[in-house]
């Protein structure tokens, strides 16, 4: 798959993000809500207070956890000076992989994942991040810019030639020299649901929104798109008969040519 995809949806990774993210930004309240209760750290009841007021912010968390007794309170202190001691280190410029150790190491998560049972498999997913950040050629804020905006933050990854697998909005706002587009057949694109409204007959805003996709599909490559079908697809453990989708017919055949 095209960058990290699986990578950057696993629970670990967005939790260390999340101190990163506070790292750079400590008035970021996303990142501050995860961060709270990962790892535990018996904050649970302030937790719930930060879905209640989604706009408290982490200067104000230590007297917002006053009404919760002193072992409260003082959790939510130490993690309040946590946060602050990893935002000195990005202002000393501290690289991504420096200030990844750090957050894993004095957020006592690094420790809390060796005591979980699924320890040693979430520490190979921290393993798999902290590689990417130690080949990061800019500074921690970009580095996490860049991973917002979708960009490839893996220059080996980058540079190596390889077939990129990718769903067509997956590469929305992306360029490669070629592209395949597979399975462009009625039923696929335009899809099953387009063509099958609640009356059986086809939906018109959903065709219309499929043509979008297809359009966005074609817009990929800087210099050649290739386009497939099958004439036949297994489907449920029997063979059925495919056909192309409508709009391969609406192509300008001057533009068009057999694949060598």
């Amino acid at each position: 798959m095209h960058g990290h995809v699986d990578l950057f949806r696993q629970r670990v990774v967005r939790d260390i993000l999340a101190y990163l993210r506070l790292a750079c930004n400590p008035g970021d309240r996303l990142a501050l809500a995860r961060a709270l209760e990962a790892p535990p750290r018996g904050l649970g009841r302030l937790a719930g207070v930060l879905v209640d007021e989604p706009a408290t912010t982490l200067v104000e968390l230590p007297s917002l956890a006053d009404a919760f007794g002193p072992a409260i309170k003082a959790g939510a202190a130490a993690l309040v000076a946590t946060v602050y001691a990893l935002h000195a280190d990005v202002a000393r410029g501290g690289s991504p992989v420096v200030l990844l150790d750090h957050a894993l190491d004095q957020t006592g998560y690094r420790a809390w994942l060796e005591r979980h049972p699924d320890g040693p498999a979430r520490l190979r997913t921290v393993a798999r991040l902290r590689a990417i950040a130690q080949r990061a050629e800019v500074g921690l804020g970009e580095w996490l810019d860049a991973l917002a905006g979708g960009e490839d933050v893996d220059p080996v990854e980058s540079d190596r030639e390889a077939t990129r697998l990718s769903s067509i909005h997956t590469a929305k706002g992306r360029e490669w020299r070629v592209v395949f587009l597979p399975g462009l057949e009625e039923s696929v694109l335009p899809h099953y649901r387009a063509l099958h409204g609640r009356d059986g007959g086809p939906d018109e805003a959903a065709l219309e929104e499929e043509l979008r996709v297809l359009y966005v599909a074609f817009t990929r490559p800087r210099e050649r798109l290739y386009l497939s079908y099958c004439r036949e697809r297994s489907s449920g453990g029997h063979m059925e008969t495919r056909h192309p989708s409508r709009w391969l017919y609406a192509l300008p055949p001057d533009l068009l040519a057999p694949a060598a």
